[in-house]
């Protein structure tokens, strides 16, 4: 076909009729709706969640009843924070009991997922009255650009985003006022950004290929004097033939778009996981941490608390024996719908040991904890009621 042909044709408004006006993510989608799905590929592998894995259910008097109990498992309490806000708000910004009670039971340290750098001079003098909280929240996020776009439209609330910065500082002004020790202690090392960097290097690029190979095929097929972003912006204002439509979508079925595209899935996808690896590489986490003291309480994300990509995790790093992991909801129905969503905290082999509900006060033992637990409790000289609950999460539940 000739390309002047070709150009004339597509443009006819005489033959509008014929054929449909398209943007170039509208003729994506229409063409990549009707043409033979590849499942392998786009839905990433096999689900891997898990169920909920909790065995016991015990009621406690009151948080600050959690708290003492919660405090006394493992010389490392590691509060999993499932999505930071939840974990910081829930329990070390929302609830004064929590502090009181780390102080109550002589814990020294509490480490944060903050990078180690920005423990600075401004956050001694945040600690000793120097600055007041809001010169603290323009340093973090002015000066250190630091991030607090987690929570409820904090994306394009700024007021939201300036508030959760806003929690969070006085979360570290009353941490330091409380006596105990605190600590910055992400690493955020060099090797995480450029695995972050390759990472979105080989998402932009298999997203862009997903349709430039299309356009590279229609280009070939229909001998268009064209780069594939040429025709992209040339289908902004001009109609698409019937016969390309129905061509690229043949196209998209055959095996030889198969294994062109899946190079660049797979790329992407090995990326991913590389970062995944990286990013949850808890060794200079670990010895971080182990360097703060012999006992510390760690809020952190919850992913770092579960084995991962085979990743050695936090706890094992720690000492399993030292550790206890503590993820904490307002009710066991937003523990439920985080594995629904976020298939959380199956991402890894690893369940924590309790789910804490703070509307309630119980505490969900799971499966492989419940003798530990037991012990502890007969140790600490104390006896909890079972709690009655039929929740579907817990549907092994027999205290």
């Amino acid at each position: 076909m000739a390309k002047s042909n070709f150009i004339s044709r597509i443009s006819g408004a005489s033959l509008l009729a014929m054929t449909h006006v398209f943007s170039p993510a509208v003729a994506q989608q229409s063409i990549m709706n009707d043409a033979p799905k590849h499942t392998e590929i786009e839905n990433g592998g096999a689900d891997t969640r898990l169920p909920g894995q909790l065995a016991l259910a015990y009621t406690t008097e009151n948080t600050s009843n959690a708290y003492d109990i919660m405090l006394n498992l493992a010389p490392y309490t590691i509060l999993g924070d499932v999505n930071h806000i939840l974990g910081y708000n829930e329990i070390l910004m929302g609830d004064k009991d929590f502090l009181n009670a780390a102080v109550r039971n002589e814990q020294n340290c509490i480490a944060t997922e903050t990078p180690a750098s920005m423990q600075d001079e401004k956050l001694e003098q945040l600690g000793n009255g120097e600055i007041e909280i809001d010169d603290y929240v323009h340093h973090l996020l002015i000066e250190k650009g630091f991030s607090f776009a987690n929570g409820p439209n904090a994306e394009e609330d700024v007021q939201a985003f300036v508030d959760n910065a806003r929690a969070f500082v006085n979360l570290l002004k009353s941490i330091m006022e409380s006596g105990i020790n605190l600590h910055f202690a992400d690493p955020q090392n060099e090797d995480v950004y450029e695995a972050y960097k390759t990472k979105s290097e080989a998402i932009k690029l298999v997203t862009e290929r997903k349709m430039g190979l299309v356009y590279d095929f229609i280009i070939d097929e229909f001998d268009i004097d064209m780069t594939a972003e040429e025709l992209g912006k040339h289908y902004e204002t001009t109609p698409i033939p019937e016969d390309v439509i129905n061509a690229a979508k043949n196209y998209i079925g055959s095996d030889e778009y198969m294994t062109l595209y899946r190079t660049y899935f797979d790329a992407a996808t090995a990326a991913k996981d590389n970062f995944q690896r990286v990013r949850l590489d808890d060794t200079k986490l670990a010895e971080n941490i182990k360097s703060y003291g012999p006992q510390c309480i760690i809020s952190y994300g919850a992913h770092h608390g579960a084995n991962i990509l085979s990743n050695p995790d936090l706890d094992e790093l720690l000492g399993e024996e030292k550790t206890v992991r503590i993820y904490t909801y307002s009710t066991l129905d937003e523990y439920e719908a985080n594995i629904e969503e976020n298939g959380w905290p199956a991402l890894g082999n690893d369940h924590p040991e309790i789910i804490y509900t703070l509307s309630d006060n119980i505490l969900y033992i799971a499966e492989h904890y419940v003798s530990d637990f037991q012990e502890k409790l007969r140790t600490m000289n104390i006896d909890l009621a079972p709690a009655a609950t039929s929740n579907s999460a817990t549907p092994k539940l027999t205290p």
